[in-house]
């Protein structure tokens, strides 16, 4: 069963949005993930949990923007946020020593910036900040777990993501533009080095990006 709800506010002058969605839900959302996707265990400690599947779902999601009129519809500001809890449990598979299931309870949330200005008819600039977390490692999988793993019931590292980017936008013609951005990523072990062994040293970074496209809009 899920319940879902949703709230959306416009500004009389409709340069201002602010909208809202709710969900809940008694199922596990199609959770197929097993073992140590749920929980920070060694390979041969997952095989021996499975799913069951008896969870719940809650999130909350907020996103707005707004463009001032003090900058001639010149700036474009916007967010978005996200608040999410899910409860499950975790079983011996038949056959294994059996100790009981063991709950699992993972709170998650977020929160986005951004910001767009048009210095002129054929240039913009965009910045994009983001920050991810959670306060284990069920959602996101093993990242942050490295080095403070315990045993199933307790409390794991949580995971800590952080984004931003910088784009520049031109547009040559009506319908060519070209853009160009650069990225970078930190957090809780975002990435695995190769070492040439069987898993390579995990890092939080930075991480870099850099990229560019061409657009033509017929």
């Amino acid at each position: 069963m899920a319940v879902l709800a949703a709230l959306n506010v416009t500004a009389p002058g409709g340069n201002a949005t602010w909208s809202n969605n709710f969900q809940y839900s008694t199922g596990s959302d199609n959770d197929t993930r097993q073992g140590s996707d749920l929980i920070s265990v060694s390979p041969e400690a997952a095989a021996k949990y499975v799913h069951t599947g008896s969870a719940y779902y809650f999130f909350y999601n907020s996103w707005g923007s707004w463009v001032p009129r003090f900058a001639d519809e010149n700036l474009l500001l916007g967010f978005n946020t996200l608040l999410a809890n899910a409860n499950g449990s975790l079983s011996y598979l038949p056959g294994q020593p059996y100790s009981g299931p063991s709950n699992l309870n993972t709170c998650w949330y977020g929160v986005g910036v951004y910001a767009k200005y048009r210095w002129n008819d054929w240039f913009s600039l965009a910045g994009r900040a983001e920050y991810l977390g959670s306060n284990n490692s069920w959602i996101f999988g093993n990242q942050g777990t490295g080095a403070t793993t315990k045993s199933i019931g307790n409390h794991v590292t949580g995971d800590n993501l952080w984004e931003y980017t910088l784009s520049a936008e031109f547009h040559v013609v009506d319908n060519l533009m070209f853009r160009t951005e650069y990225r970078m990523d930190w957090g809780s072990n975002i990435y695995v080095t190769s070492t040439g062994g069987p898993q390579g040293l995990q890092s939080g970074g930075p991480a870099y990006y850099a990229g560019a496209e061409v657009v033509y809009s017929f």
